[in-house]
């Protein structure tokens, strides 16, 4: 998402306020580890869901009003060009939907 050297590098509220939308996802995943697979995802449907799309819509929206040039602008293109494979965490990927991706072995 977006990459906390561009907050580094030219600190803002909108990097500031983006980092801490993001905190809040990472926040529910540290308060979920080590619940069974059910809860996670209940929680992640419950809790993370409102946040990933309210962030979504917040995104979209900020990009309108920056140059389509700055890094930041690239950043947060970045992250909605990548939103489909963001929204699979939430989800619970079982080991046999992630045995499916996986070449078999050859001998």
């Amino acid at each position: 998402m977006l990459q906390a050297d561009v907050h580094v590098r030219t600190p803002s509220d909108t990097t500031t306020e983006a980092l801490c939308r993001i905190g809040e996802l990472y926040g529910i995943e540290a308060g979920i580890r080590g619940k069974s697979a059910a809860e996670r995802l209940a929680i992640r449907q419950e809790k993370a869901v409102p946040l990933l799309t309210a962030l979504e819509g917040w995104l979209r929206e900020k990009q309108k009003t920056l140059s389509r040039h700055s890094e930041l602008s690239k950043a947060f293109a970045y992250a909605l060009n990548q939103w489909d494979a963001l929204k699979l965490y939430l989800r619970e990927i079982t080991d046999t939907e992630h045995a499916g991706n996986v070449p078999p072995l050859t001998q």
